[in-house]
């Protein structure tokens, strides 16, 4: 830490080369599998699924000066904030990003929830793996035990059911789609049967009163 504040005095470090091609040179430059046991740790990257991208493809804009600076994870300006970071994934993974919007956890994160899920939670950080492989914490081996970190129900089926599912997809949603569907057709009936009655009542009360006519069987 020593050498990289020098570093940024000294100017050696700076925004330009720190944004470039070359910089997760940078942050291996203190990040060393061999000698840093802290986060980022290379060694974490070396199995994942990101292992070929840069830093900058999730630690967008901020370079090695701007992290240490005080833009860190926990800054809501930084692109891996929580509620930043699933936007930033969907940079990639644009469709699981828009399924994921129509989930409570997706809902949740949106209307600015730091308890919710968001993709770090459930797929991890620099380890990440393909969901087919056994170490993936959203493999079929794990991921009942993966969701009871926050809902206490460590149970497959609670687990069962598809993560990111986009309610327009009719080929992959099946039933799901279905019911979607029916609640759209419930919530359009209720509404117009709402606005009928709000129109024949609006009738009644803008038509001239009119002197009440005696029933034929007022006494």
């Amino acid at each position: 830490m020593l050498l990289l504040t020098k570093w940024i005095q000294t100017g050696q470090v700076n925004r330009q080369t720190a944004t470039s091609s070359s910089s997760e040179e940078l942050c291996v430059q203190c990040h060393d599998p061999e000698e840093c046991d802290e986060e980022p740790n290379p060694v974490a990257l070396q199995h994942s699924v990101h292992k070929d991208l840069p830093c900058s493809s999730c630690h967008i804009d901020q370079d090695c000066a701007g992290i240490h600076e005080g833009i860190g994870v926990d800054d809501p300006e930084s692109s891996v904030y929580r509620l930043n970071v699933a936007q930033t994934c969907s940079r990639c993974h644009e469709d699981v990003y828009e399924a994921y919007t129509y989930s409570l956890h997706g809902s949740a994160v949106s209307l600015g929830s730091l308890e919710a899920a968001t993709c770090i939670d459930c797929h991890g950080t620099h380890d990440i793996v393909d969901p087919s492989q056994p170490a993936s914490p959203v493999s079929e081996e794990n991921i009942a035990t993966t969701c009871s970190q926050c809902h206490n129900v460590n149970e497959p089926k609670f687990a069962a059911g598809h993560g990111h599912f986009n309610p327009y997809d009719r080929e992959k949603g099946g039933l799901l789609w279905f019911i979607w569907k029916v609640f759209i057709v419930i919530g359009l009936l209720i509404l117009v049967k709402e606005a009928f009655i709000v129109t024949l009542e609006l009738i009644r009360r803008l038509r001239p009163n009119r002197a009440r006519e005696p029933n034929t069987w007022d006494i």
